[in-house]
């Protein structure tokens, strides 16, 4: 009995990729985001995760992708079950990270929203630097309607 395999055109892909590897990678990158979350509970409890611990376990995929890219050279006699498996784990780890380990304190993110969204609305009013001088008139003038402080601005 053959492994089944997935070849959605194999004049294209060159070789069909097995299922197996796919889900052993998905599976390892699994447990290593599951873990990742139970030391940061067990070290910190009942706080969310904070950008040091997602930079870390994000500079630690990027070593890995680039171990990973070196692994890949033509030269290189890696299998290709495994190396499917790699790829597959550092995908989802990959979007792990960017997703901050799961812990989705706002469900998108602020900056890349807010230039998408003001930056064109209103950039033939504003320009490049003038929507930051407005945000913040925006968010500590008089017409402020709730007590909240004012938010983080990042510096120019």
């Amino acid at each position: 009995m053959t492994v089944p395999t997935i070849a959605w055109n194999t004049r294209r892909v060159g070789r069909a990729v097995r299922p197996v590897p796919v889900l052993v990678g998905l599976g390892a990158a699994s447990v290593v985001v599951l873990a990742v979350r139970a030391v940061h509970a067990r070290v910190t409890p009942a706080t969310p995760i904070d950008d040091a611990w997602v930079n870390a376990v994000g500079l630690g995929v990027a070593t890995l992708g680039l171990l990973y890219s070196l692994a890949m050279r033509p030269r290189a006699r890696l299998a290709p079950a495994v190396a499917t498996a790699g790829g597959a784990s550092l995908a989802l780890l990959s979007v792990a990270v960017w997703a901050n380990l799961g812990t989705v304190q706002v469900p998108y993110h602020r900056w890349e929203q807010f230039h998408y969204f003001l930056g064109a609305r209103y950039f033939p009013e504003l320009g490049y630097t003038e929507p930051y001088r407005c945000t913040v008139v925006a968010a500590t003038g008089p017409l402020r309607r709730s007590p909240v402080p004012a938010p983080h601005l990042p510096p120019l």
